[in-house]
């Protein structure tokens, strides 16, 4: 008593192919690039109302954070040049290594603050947080990708 086997007539998907080393880089570059606008151009545009949002700053202290467009210039900067190693990354390891380490002391700084007790209102906490996550998890992106793509990056 044997049982035959008999195909059935439906096809079975495909199996997932895993990241290519360069896909891997990409969506982290993605990632940093994705952040770092969504930080940098309101810095650039509208400061005061992006700090008055967020952290309810008003008079001095908005005014003061309204000079800062510098900053937001910078992460648009930085932006720029990780969508340029996102065309073509030979060579762009150390580059991409600066930017993991970047996100990684500014999330480090952000946690650091936070438990000094420097926030009284609630609100200026849950963005510090998010942000400090949020480049955390960006910066291990950017490890891992620069990882699995060292010959990628390579000259």
């Amino acid at each position: 008593m044997t049982e035959e086997f008999e195909p059935t007539s439906e096809p079975t998907p495909p199996a997932k192919q895993p990241r290519t080393p360069r896909g891997t880089l990409s969506l982290a570059l993605m990632a940093y690039i994705v952040g770092n606008t969504v930080y940098g151009l309101p810095m650039v545009l509208a400061p005061g109302l992006l700090w008055g949002t967020i952290g309810g700053a008003d008079g001095d202290a908005r005014t003061a954070l309204e000079s800062n467009r510098w900053v937001g210039a910078l992460l648009l900067v930085l932006a720029f040049g990780a969508l340029l190693v996102l065309r073509q990354p030979s060579g762009q390891r150390t580059f991409v290594t600066t930017l993991a380490m970047g996100d990684a002391a500014m999330s480090a700084l952000l946690v650091l603050e936070v438990l000094g007790g420097g926030f009284d209102d609630v609100l200026d906490i849950w963005f510090v947080w998010l942000t400090a996550v949020g480049l955390a998890l960006i910066s291990a992106a950017l490890w891992w990708g620069r990882l699995k793509a060292r010959h990628v990056l390579a000259n």
